[in-house]
């Protein structure tokens, strides 16, 4: 078996579940339904990182500007997002949460908490902290590959 193939499996299903309606549900509540999986990721990220450059957030997406831009419209015309020049340099785009929108991205951790809680329920700690560490290695990986870095 290829290094990795094992793990590259078990991605694959894990994205594929993921991905089902029904489980997003029991992640991101009743929010599932009007939210798309890019809206979620957008949301809970301003969330941790506060207002961010219309630029760094579509390199941190990987995606163009201006899918950004169309990305981030339809959240700010329902009250969740806020574009403002930036203080430094007017501009530049900074791309934040309005109240509502923490409000959202609030809602949506504690319901993505208390799903994987339940799906971890049996876990000891050691091995919630173990599976958090190769994750967030595995994502680094992945992270520095996209960019060229064979790390």
């Amino acid at each position: 078996m290829a290094t990795g193939s094992g793990v590259e499996d078990t991605m694959l299903e894990l994205a594929r579940v993921m991905s089902r309606s029904s489980v997003r549900r029991r992640i991101h509540g009743s929010l599932a339904d009007e939210l798309s999986p890019t809206d979620t990721w957008l949301l809970t990220h301003l969330s941790e990182v506060g207002p961010m450059a219309m630029t760094e957030l579509a390199q941190w997406q990987g995606v163009d500007r201006s899918t950004m831009t169309a990305q981030t419209q339809h959240l700010e015309k329902r009250g969740y997002l806020v574009r403002e020049p930036s203080q430094r340099d007017h501009r530049v785009i900074m791309v934040g949460l309005s109240a509502m929108g923490e409000r959202i991205a609030q809602v949506l951790r504690a319901a993505g908490r208390s799903a994987f809680g339940r799906a971890m329920g049996d876990w000891s700690p050691q091995e919630r902290e173990m599976l958090d560490r190769l994750l967030s290695r595995l994502l680094a990986g992945l992270e520095r590959s996209a960019q060229g870095d064979p790390g």
